[in-house]
């Protein structure tokens, strides 16, 4: 009987330790998570996170005929409605001197500075084609920031064309369709 009461109260020795233990990480935890010391003025505002493409403008034409701006068939580009940082083109070219352009902004509308993470370029390559000029102005590098506020835009202009002087045996047999895509992974700049 006496070797029972020894292992009895060992157990309620050991849960009562096990109890205080849990009760004194609790109480440290309480404490660390509700102190706050402010020495001088502080202000808390509203912080957002709003990074996207906005202000989309599309221009067709052709240096044949500067006054064609109707849309040529095929000739699209567009914002992705359910993840706003990727954008989608599609051209058609059929003569020399025609050409798809396209001008956008990347907008920080919130209030964290962003840091470009990621950027993603998916789609057909035309780099290497003689007879297709592409060419794309302001684009981001990876690693740089967008501060927020509407003065801060970056504005990106994407144009690809038949040039004027091309010879006809350079160009494709048949139209020139190309198709490309853009996504940008921004996170808040530590």
């Amino acid at each position: 009987m006496k070797r029972e009461n020894v292992v009895f109260k060992k157990r309620y020795l050991f849960i009562a330790l096990f109890i205080a233990l849990i009760a004194g990480i609790s109480f440290g935890y309480a404490e660390l998570k509700t102190t706050l010391s402010i020495n001088g003025d502080a202000k808390i505002s509203r912080v957002g996170w709003n990074v996207h493409f906005k202000n989309l403008a599309i221009t067709n034409g052709s240096y044949l005929n500067p006054d064609a701006t109707t849309s040529e068939p095929g000739n699209t580009a567009v914002i992705d409605t359910t993840d706003d940082t990727k954008i989608t083109f599609n051209v058609t070219l059929k003569e020399p001197g025609q050409f798809f352009e396209f001008g956008f902004d990347i907008a920080n509308d919130g209030t964290l500075v962003a840091l470009l993470d990621d950027l993603r370029e998916n789609g057909d390559d035309v780099s290497s084609l003689a007879y297709v000029t592409y060419s794309v102005t302001g684009m981001p590098a990876e690693g740089s920031t967008l501060a927020p506020g509407s003065a801060n835009y970056q504005h990106v202009v994407i144009r690809v064309e038949f040039p004027f002087d091309i010879n006809a045996e350079d160009l494709p047999g048949a139209d020139f369709t190309f198709s490309k895509s853009y996504e940008l992974d921004y996170v808040q700049n530590q």
